[in-house]
Parts: structure tokens; C-alpha cells; sequence
């Protein structure tokens, strides 16, 4: 025997934790498909052969998976993930799908099936469920959906499980999990009913509207920044759409058309992409919704981690697309309107596709980069800052707390410089200095000319000070955009 040492010298063992995890810019594509539960609205896949074999591989979601993750020529980044939203602004039925893949030789052998379930809120018990004479999984389905009244049974092809379904819509349109009858054999445990077995529920709803069905979706994820739509949006659709995405400019909605009517000013003027124009957050794009996760794929294949990875939308391209557009009159059209495109350009020697102009409907950020690289920026400095207060006892109100955050900001500014979201040397103008001193009573043109940010955390008020709230804070910082297009005098001089 001896004595712990622990007694004179005890360690206590810790992590200083590496961060956590960035935002990634990932796409989210939203279907009315009924195969994504209403209680967990969002899925995310890792590859084109997940959604299709969570889909079908003859369904749109796969079609459009697939091209999101052909991703953009030249990338440099592979695309981790895409996420499908279910569209809850119709009303809805309650069902619960197997988690188990029976045989049809084990189903036939069942004489005396039997389970029960809470169904639109009752207690419902099914007996003497004879599967002994069908000769197929459907035949299964129809001898079991005939022992309920209010409820329908099917078999999924695809994943290969049993489902029912209320007929009741709605919220009053409910289902629980399966459990064991008193007497005869388990279907609860032959089709995987139960949660221990992995089924998977999905209550009723009622039509949602487009903003409480995003922030339905947001409940399960916030870790993307484009979306779009399966289908075209309803013209109602896409501005409930657009308003909600700018809410608080942390997301950027695609709304794609391939209206006919926008490739002509004599028709635009008062099309969807004109009225989306009031709206920060949002890109219209003239095609279908190919073009349009093509757009969320370029998004999702910026490498924040490397040098200069912000990238713009303009001029890039993706295999299985084709230009839509042809001629400068429906280009001149679509550019009247800030719509976005694929177009053939061409010199006298080579031909071009690619996107223009890559640009938002609204002015204020004016384009898709310029957006995306403020959102990443905002989610790196909370990130940040989430660290800094998990990692430190107290930050007081002087000098040495503000100097932890300064540290924590400045991580994610030398970050934002590498990847291209801040750039230095950028001339502001007269106008933007005297609006910036205005608002902090200093000139820091040189500083932002030289450095491509400037912060400052200051003092707040005694009674802002004793009830804890935030010090005074302030960021600027400079993008130097993108050259897209050139003039270039050329004078032969003789």
C-alpha cells in the first residue's frame, strides 16, 4: 500500500479547446416531398447517391443532387453537403415509416398479425391481420390498411418500408409509435414500428407560411446560406421568400424562372425578379432549378480556409449546363432587371459559357460575393466571440478585457484578409470617409487603406456597465470587389 500522491500534488487535467466549427456555406434546396418528416424538416446528404437512395433515383431531388454536386469547373473545394428542406406551406398528414426491411416470406408466414398505435389521437388496435395469401409487399399493405379506418398503408420501393398514413389533415392529424398486442404476433417488431427499432414519425400540419416554414427549417439547421426551390416559386412565394431571407441578411435566396416574358424590356418591367429588387438577400437567375443550384454549388465550393477563396459568380461555368441565353437583346433584357444568366459569349475564335453577372436583385451589397463574404464574416467573428466567453472566467469593463476580444476579433480578421473577404488598399471616396466620420467621429481612411479594417471597443455607460451588457463596439472593413468587364482603347499610331 502507499499514499496518493494526489494528497501533496494533484493535477487537474483540462483542454484549451482549438474553436469551434466555422459555417459552411452549404446549399438547401426546399421540396414539397413528403418523405422528409414534418417533425424534423431538414436532411442533410453527403453525396448525389444518398439523396438517391433516400429519394429514388428517378426523382427531381436526386437529378438536381446530382448537379449541385457536379459542382464548378475549376474548383478547388469538394462539396461536403447539401440539405433538402421540407415545404410545409401546404397542409399536411400525419405517418410513421418502418425502420426494418422485412422479406415477403416472413410477412406471409404471419397468420395472427397484430400491433398497436395512437392514431389522430386515439388508442387503435389492429388484430388478426392474415398476410398468408400475398404474393407481394403492395398485397401486404392493402390487407393491413384494411384493418384501419382512418388510415392508409403503403410500401415505400425505394427505401423498402412500410407506411401509414392519417387520412386526417392537419394538426389534429397524429401517430405514435407502435407497440406490442396482448396476444398474436408483433407486427410492431416485424415492420420496425416502435423507436427502439429506428421508425420515424411525422405529425400532421397546417399550412405554414413561407417565413414559419423557414423558421421551422432552422430549428434543425442554420449551417447553410443559399437556398432555392424544386419547383418554381409562386410569384407570392418568392417574395414571402426574399422578405424572409432579408430579415436579417444572413441568407441568400435563389429564385430562378425561365418566364420568357423576362427576356424582353418591352415584357420585364413588372416581372418577379423587378418586384425582388426591394429585397437584399436575394439572386434571381433566368433558367430552371439546375441553373439555380448551380448557383448555391459555387457557394458551397469556396475553400474559406485557403488563400484569396472568396470567389465571384460571374464567369463561372459547370458541366450539364447549357447557355440560355443567346443574344444581347435578352442579355440587355435580363441585365435591365438584375436577373442572372448563363450565356454563350463569343470572340472570334472561341466560345464562352458562363454565368453573368452574378449579382443580387437589390443594390445594397450589390453582388453574390459581396454578400456571402459578410455573412462568413459575421459567423467567424460570433464564432469567435462564443469562444472567447466560453473560454474565459470573466472579461471585465477596462482595458484587459477588451483586449481579449480584440484578440479573438483579430483571429478572425487575419483569417478574413487571408481568404480574400477583407482586402487591403483600397482608396474609400470622399463620400464614404465623411459618412464613416459622421458616425465615429474619426478619419480612418489611412487605416482601412492600410490595413483593410479597423475596430474599436470602448467604455459603455455606467448602468450599461452594471447590468452587463456589451462595451461599445465598431468594425469597418474594405472589399475590393471584382473586375467584370473592361474597356480598352487600343490607337494604332503610324
Amino acid at each position: 500500500m502507499s499514499i496518493n500522491a494526489n494528497r501533496l500534488v494533484s493535477i487537474t487535467p483540462r483542454v484549451i479547446s482549438g474553436g469551434s466549427a466555422d459555417l459552411e456555406t452549404n446549399g438547401l434546396i426546399i421540396t414539397s416531398n413528403v418523405g422528409i418528416s414534418a417533425d424534423t424538416p431538414a436532411i442533410s446528404f453527403s453525396t448525389a447517391k444518398e439523396v438517391g437512395a433516400y429519394f429514388g433515383y428517378e426523382s427531381n431531388e436526386y437529378k438536381v443532387a446530382a448537379q449541385y454536386f457536379t459542382g464548378v469547373n475549376n474548383q478547388t473545394k469538394t462539396i461536403k453537403t447539401v440539405w433538402f428542406g421540407r415545404d410545409l406551406t401546404a397542409v399536411g398528414s400525419a405517418w410513421i415509416k418502418g425502420g426494418l426491411s422485412p422479406d415477403l416470406a416472413t410477412l406471409k408466414a404471419i397468420t395472427d398479425g397484430a400491433f398497436n398505435i395512437s392514431l389522430n389521437g386515439s388508442d387503435v388496435t389492429i388484430t388478426g391481420v392474415d398476410l398468408s395469401a400475398c404474393t407481394s409487399f403492395s398485397a401486404v399493405a392493402t390487407v393491413i390498411e384494411g384493418k384501419f379506418t382512418n388510415a392508409s398503408v403503403t410500401y415505400d420501393t425505394v427505401q423498402n418500408k412500410f407506411v401509414i398514413t392519417s387520412t386526417v389533415t392537419g394538426a389534429g392529424s397524429t401517430i405514435g409509435y407502435g407497440s406490442a398486442p396482448s396476444s398474436g404476433t408483433d407486427l410492431s417488431a416485424v415492420l420496425g414500428l416502435t423507436q427502439a427499432l429506428g421508425a420515424v414519425l411525422s405529425q400532421g400540419n397546417d399550412a405554414l407560411t413561407v417565413a414559419e416554414n423557414m423558421e421551422r427549417i432552422t430549428t434543425v439547421t442554420r449551417n447553410f446560406v443559399g437556398f432555392t426551390t424544386l419547383v418554381k416559386a409562386s410569384d407570392a412565394n418568392a417574395v414571402q421568400y426574399a422578405a424572409w431571407a432579408d430579415l436579417d441578411d444572413d441568407y441568400v435566396y435563389f429564385y430562378h424562372s425561365n418566364d420568357s416574358t423576362l427576356l424582353s424590356k418591352a415584357t420585364n418591367t413588372t416581372s418577379v425578379p423587378v418586384v425582388l429588387k426591394a429585397y437584399n438577400t436575394t439572386a434571381c437567375v433566368f433558367g430552371d432549378v439546375y441553373d439555380a443550384v448551380f448557383m448555391l454549388a459555387i457557394g458551397a465550393s469556396i475553400k474559406w480556409d485557403s488563400a484569396n477563396a472568396l470567389k465571384t459568380w460571374f464567369a463561372k461555368s459547370a458541366s450539364g449546363l447549357n447557355a440560355k441565353v443567346l443574344s444581347d437583346t435578352e442579355a440587355e433584357a435580363l441585365e435591365s432587371i438584375r436577373c442572372n444568366y448563363i450565356g454563350l459569349f463569343a470572340t472570334r475564335n472561341a466560345d464562352f459559357t458562363l454565368l453573368n453577372r452574378g449579382c443580387l436583385s437589390g443594390t445594397q451589397y450589390g453582388f453574390i460575393d459581396v454578400l456571402y463574404g459578410a455573412i462568413w464574416l459575421r459567423a467567424r467573428l460570433q464564432r469567435g466571440l462564443m469562444d472567447c466567453f466560453a473560454g474565459n472566467n470573466r472579461i471585465p469593463f477596462n482595458e484587459n478585457g477588451y483586449g481579449i476580444l480584440a484578440t479573438f476579433i483579430t483571429e478572425a480578421v487575419d483569417e478574413a484578409l487571408g481568404n480574400g473577404v477583407i482586402d487591403v488598399g483600397l482608396r474609400i471616396s470622399d463620400s464614404e470617409r465623411i459618412t464613416i466620420m459622421n458616425e465615429i467621429n474619426e478619419d480612418i481612411s489611412v487605416e482601412l487603406l492600410n490595413n483593410g479594417y479597423w475596430f474599436r471597443i470602448s467604455d459603455p455607460t455606467a448602468n450599461a456597465r452594471a447590468d452587463r451588457q456589451s462595451p461599445v463596439m465598431a468594425m469597418y472593413y474594405t472589399y475590393a470587389g471584382s473586375v467584370q468587364q473592361i474597356e480598352f482603347p487600343l490607337t494604332t499610331v503610324l
